[in-house]
C-alpha cells in the first residue's frame, strides 16, 4: 500500500476486464452546497456536492446520481440534509486499466 499526500490514499491492484486494475482511494468528505428542484421535475429534489478530493472534486455532483437514488422532499427531510452538511466518504478511482468499474463512491452515512 503507498499512503499519498493530503488524504489517505491507497493503489491495490485487482483482475477484471484487463489483466491489472489499479485504483486509487481517498478518504475524504463531501459538503452540501445547495438543494434545489431537479431539472427532471416530479417533485424531486437535487442534492449538490463538493467534493474534497478525487475525481469528484473537479465539478459539484448531485447525490442522487452518484448513489443512483430518487430524492424527493421527504427523502432530505428523513436523512436531515441541509446546506453545510458535511459526510465522510470513501472515493475509489480507476487510474490504470481497461476494467469494469471505473469508480466507487461509499458514504460513512446510509442514504435508503
Amino acid at each position: 500500500m503507498l499512503l499519498i499526500g493530503f488524504t489517505a490514499c491507497t493503489t491495490t491492484a485487482t483482475k477484471q476486464k484487463s489483466p491489472e486494475c489499479y485504483y486509487e482511494s481517498y478518504d475524504t468528505y463531501a459538503e452540501v452546497i445547495e438543494i434545489k428542484d431537479h431539472p427532471d421535475g416530479d417533485g424531486r429534489k437535487a442534492v449538490m456536492m463538493d467534493f474534497k478530493a478525487s475525481k469528484l472534486a473537479l465539478a459539484t455532483q448531485e447525490l442522487g446520481d452518484l448513489k443512483d437514488i430518487v430524492i424527493d422532499k421527504k427523502f432530505v427531510k428523513k436523512h436531515n440534509i441541509r446546506v453545510g452538511n458535511k459526510y465522510e466518504v470513501l472515493v475509489t478511482d480507476l487510474t490504470r486499466g481497461d476494467c469494469e468499474i471505473k469508480q466507487t463512491v461509499a458514504f460513512s452515512h446510509r442514504f435508503k
